[in-house]
């Protein structure tokens, strides 16, 4: 059976990092190799994954001087001798069979990729389940799944996939920029076949109170609006859809640029932040088509487009 290279970035997560092997070395499919790539910690994180790798010999640890996830991410990659490749945040956890499910319908169907689901677990409420858990296995072209990753009908998380090594020839995470998985697993399926999903939240994602989700900052926002800008762009300009299909794939990444760029607004101070409000508002005025909002969505395409200096006023940029 093929061999699954694990990635696993490592940055400051010493608290939790134990539990998280844990959860990978009790995986039903041991054909595994674990690479731990810690990177730049100033916790004790770097000599916990030194310790951990000389308990089981599957697991390799490297160690970087630059701090960023999508290099962590890229380096682990190069590093791996697995047919097949995975990512697990090393502050989650995943199922024991997650992996067993996702090779196995991969094998059995030839497929290039497989997503599986998650459940958002946090340390001050409680547990959240985002996707459907029926179970049901899906089998599709990759593009037919891509329709499905445009309207968030299945993740878009890095960690919730696994694909053949060869999808990531000439595709890599963008280097210090957030919500690199948006901007990224699109394209492996782009650059895929066939593509399946299992409807079982197999991944944890945890979400701690001051983790990156909770953090009000204009470059966490803008860099999402970054990723949403170029999906946008594949949808309204590739020769694969029309115009039916651009106002339905285009909706869900157009709701997630105006919901970003409102918070990016709302925390402009600089004035490069402030200009680069104003040209996204112009990217966003330019596109052509109309999409399938939700009626609070379409208020704010309506009041940046009809009313941008009296919102720039209120927001003082």
């Amino acid at each position: 059976m093929p061999k699954i290279s694990i990635i696993v970035p490592v940055h400051n997560t010493e608290k939790y990092l134990r539990k998280c092997v844990d959860s990978i070395l009790a995986q039903t499919y041991k054909n595994t190799e674990i690479i731990l790539v810690e990177n730049a910690s100033t916790d004790n994180s770097p000599a916990l994954c030194d310790t951990i790798a000389r308990e089981d010999e599957r697991i390799k640890v490297l160690h970087l001087e630059l701090g960023d996830l999508s290099h962590a991410r890229n380096e682990g990659i190069k590093a791996s001798s697995g047919e097949f490749v995975g990512f697990i945040d090393s502050d989650d956890t995943i199922e024991p069979e997650m992996y067993e499910e996702m090779l196995e319908l991969a094998v059995k169907e030839n497929l290039d990729i497989v997503f599986c689901d998650f459940v958002k677990r946090y340390d001050y409420r409680s547990d959240r389940y985002v996707f459907d858990n029926s179970g049901k296995k899906t089998v599709a072209t990759a593009k037919e799944l891509l329709r499905l990753n445009f309207m968030d009908k299945i993740p878009q998380s890095a960690c919730t996939l696994l694909a053949r090594k060869k999808l990531f020839n000439g595709i890599s995470f963008p280097v210090k920029q957030y919500y690199e998985d948006t901007a990224t697993t699109w394209k492996l399926l782009l650059q895929a076949e066939k593509a399946g999903h299992i409807a079982r939240p197999f991944y944890h994602y945890y979400r701690h109170s001051g983790s990156i989700a909770h953090t009000a900052n204009f470059k966490i926002h803008h860099h999402h609006v970054i990723a949403d800008i170029e999906r946008l762009e594949y949808i309204n300009y590739s020769t694969e859809y029309n115009k039916e299909d651009i106002a339905i794939l285009g909706a869900k990444p157009m709701e997630g640029f105006y919901r970003h760029f409102r918070k990016m607004v709302s925390l402009a101070k600089t004035a490069e932040e402030k200009d680069i409000c104003h040209k996204c508002r112009e990217w966003a005025i330019a596109i052509p088509y109309e999409y399938n909002l939700r009626k609070k969505f379409s208020r704010i395409g309506r009041i940046i487009r009809n009313h941008w200096r009296i919102y720039c006023f209120l927001h003082r940029i």
